[in-house]
């Protein structure tokens, strides 16, 4: 998922404020860009298990450190929801770093014109 839209949304608005003078208080933003966020990424994710059948959800990567998309995820009795422990949340671009690094030592490499592709047919339906 992109987030750039919502970003540049929220950057807009920010700067609709400050040239305004309207009081405005950083938090509050980053409240309503969070909570903004986390629903997109939930009504994709519910999509797909209403699709899929998939009981199972398995957060990874920074965003799954979020105590607002645990909270959410947590309300759904429907579904078995597993998080590392918050020490292990860290950013996907690091652990892709990683794997790329070990891959290649090994010296083994991609094309440049190589396409990401999901493996499993049944995800291959974009979300949203």
């Amino acid at each position: 998922m992109s987030y750039s839209g919502l970003k540049t949304a929220a950057v807009n608005q920010l700067d609709l404020f400050c040239a305004v003078e309207k009081p405005y208080k950083p938090e509050d933003i980053a409240a309503s860009f969070q909570k903004c966020a986390v629903e997109i990424l939930l009504r994709s994710l519910f999509r797909a298990v209403e699709d899929t059948g998939l009981t199972t959800i398995v957060a990874g990567g920074g965003v799954a450190a979020n105590s607002y998309l645990r909270t959410a995820l947590a309300e759904r009795q429907d579904l078995r929801c597993i998080f590392p422990p918050l020490e292990l949340c860290g950013d996907n671009g690091a652990m892709i770093a990683g794997l790329a690094f070990q891959y290649l030592a090994r010296g083994e490499q991609s094309s440049l014109r190589v396409t990401a592709s999901a493996r499993v047919k049944s995800f291959k339906r974009r979300y949203p």
